[in-house]
């Protein structure tokens, strides 16, 4: 098995991975720092090709991005599978993939936001893509783990004005309270929020307002919107040296014709851009971008999406900055966004619109997702049993909840292998297939002016 299939890597297990190939695999696989995160730690960037034959920079390219949000840590196992795929000389498809690493380069950047992913490995679902503070009024609200079990779940207290209650006869899990649910014992209800401590608490306020802190992928230029419009995005485009120094690379690299960003969750492909409406793209791109979204989709089994038409959590408002978009908009590569890991489909729940999986569950939903749980996991994989806690500042409470971070952001260790390797296998035949390095596009790739 592939030491991407067995364990999330943290920084440190990235970097000796990253070592370990290229004293091993030197004629193909190098790897460099492309600049310096917020706190100091490098940004790596992986080149695979065959050294031999031409330099790298005179090949036309694809490149693979990953965990720009510091939760999202199958997308640099998905970085890694890849490397591990294309370097296995005892795989089938072996002399395939030396073959293509003659005629074609491969740029992969397998953690794009060190100082993320090291806070989500101290202190999972903590923050967005950064740990840096976040310098407006109203992030007044810091997520925390406060009782130091390394992830942060929830808090509940009971209200009789609470939006949740307990689902009957499962012990412990939260739906929402119906309209209907006229009963007023403060027992029954919850308020729920995240491990917290609320900055300036006034004693009374105890709502949870944006917590995240920055968000990397609302920070390009492309439809880029500022902080006041867009909660996460920072007062300018390209303001953080992780963003700046990807997009200087990518930049750089003028032979790269394609790309895929690699996220979870929800099992999705998301087709950019998003702030532009389809009939107003150029034919050839829209065909090209549709064929490669069926594609993807059609082998993975994920649900296909426009981020300019159902993708989006407020109607009529794309997201704005996102990485996908700059770089098809600004630099002309075509590309998709990749969500991995589809628990819901796992477990067979259904939904109208594709964010509604980043909502809260209705009671239906959890029965599902319970099932599915309760059959493949041990509860103590995807549940943290409510405890007794004493707040700093809100005096008695309970700590508990589902971990989330890898049960539904994540895929559980022994569902990661499967994940990645089937987006591999259709990225595989869409960048080259052995005969022709133009599959992806469908044309003649030439380095960009």
């Amino acid at each position: 098995m592939y030491q991407s299939c067995e364990k999330y890597l943290n920084n440190e297990e990235l970097l000796q991975f990253l070592k370990s190939y290229k004293e091993q695999h030197g004629r193909y696989f190098d790897f460099e720092s492309i600049g310096k995160s917020s706190l100091g730690e490098d940004i790596y960037l992986i080149t695979l090709t065959d050294k031999e034959c031409k330099h790298h920079s005179e090949k036309p390219a694809f490149w693979i991005d990953a965990n720009i949000h510091a939760s999202e840590v199958t997308g640099t196992q998905g970085a890694l599978f890849f490397v591990e795929r294309f370097l296995d000389v005892k795989h089938e498809q072996a002399s395939v993939h030396k073959e293509l690493m003659k005629k074609m380069t491969y740029y992969i950047l397998p953690r794009f936001s060190p100082d993320g992913a090291r806070a989500f490995f101290k202190e999972a679902n903590s923050y967005r893509s950064t740990p840096l503070a976040v310098k407006y009024d109203y992030c007044d609200f810091k997520r925390q783990d406060i009782d130091g079990d390394g992830e942060i779940t929830l808090m509940r207290w009971p209200d009789k004005s609470g939006p949740f209650k307990e689902l009957p006869g499962h012990r412990g899990i939260l739906v929402p309270r119906e309209a209907t649910d006229f009963s007023m014992d403060s027992d029954i209800y919850y308020q729920v929020v995240p491990e917290s401590v609320w900055n300036n608490y006034d004693g009374f306020k105890k709502t949870k307002n944006y917590d995240f802190g920055y968000d990397f992928n609302r920070q390009s230029p492309s439809f880029f919107s500022p902080e006041g419009l867009q909660k996460g995005a920072g007062a300018l485009p390209l303001e953080f040296s992780e963003i700046r120094a990807v997009a200087e690379a990518i930049r750089a690299r003028k032979n790269v014709f394609a790309a895929n960003s690699y996220h979870t969750y929800g099992g999705f492909v998301i087709m950019t851009p998003a702030n532009v409406e389809e009939n107003k793209l150029a034919l050839e791109d829209r065909l090209r971008i549709k064929k490669m979204g069926e594609t993807l989709s059609e082998k993975t089994n994920y649900s296909l999406h426009s981020g300019a038409d159902d993708f989006i959590y407020i109607p009529g408002q794309p997201l704005p900055g996102t990485f996908d978009e700059w770089y098809y908009l600004h630099l002309g590569i075509v590309g998709l966004t990749i969500e991995f890991w589809d628990v819901w489909g796992k477990a067979g729940m259904t939904w109208e619109r594709a964010v509604e999986k980043y909502e809260t569950l209705s009671e239906k939903n959890m029965l599902k997702l319970l099932t599915w749980a309760k059959e493949n996991l041990k509860r103590e994989q995807y549940f943290k049993e409510w405890t007794s806690f004493e707040h700093p500042q809100l005096g008695k409470i309970e700590i508990g909840g589902f971990k989330t971070a890898f049960f539904m952001t994540n895929p559980p260790v022994k569902y990661l292998g499967e994940e990645i390797e089937k987006v591999f296998n259709i990225l595989e035949k869409l960048s080259g297939d052995g005969k022709s390095v133009n599959t992806y596009v469908g044309i003649s790739v030439c380095p960009r002016p």
